[in-house]
């Protein structure tokens, strides 16, 4: 068989750089697709935490919430945004 070696490297070359792709395509869909339910809500809480939209917050955090009961980061987010508006006592009533 008569292969020319410059097709042969460059075949060589392109499956090298669309194994890499292919493999970093799926590491990424992987990340978005093994997420537990709430996950999204809870990013949401972040959000709106920061940026100070204390209702919006706690609607994400509760939806969150109904989605997975125990769900530590929608519950962190949900204290936090009570700490943020000063009801520490409230906050202590839904978590204990």
């Amino acid at each position: 068989m008569n292969v020319n070696p410059k097709v042969l490297k460059r075949f060589i070359i392109y499956m090298a750089i669309l194994t890499f792709v292919m493999f970093t395509v799926w590491g990424f869909v992987r990340s978005f697709m093994d997420r537990p339910a709430g996950d999204y809500e809870t990013e949401v809480c972040d959000i709106r935490l920061k940026d100070k939209k204390y209702e919006e917050a706690l609607e994400a955090a509760n939806k969150a919430l109904l989605k997975t009961p125990n769900h530590r980061g929608a519950m962190m987010c949900k204290a936090l945004v009570f700490i943020s508006e000063k009801k520490i006592f409230k906050s202590r009533q839904n978590f204990k």
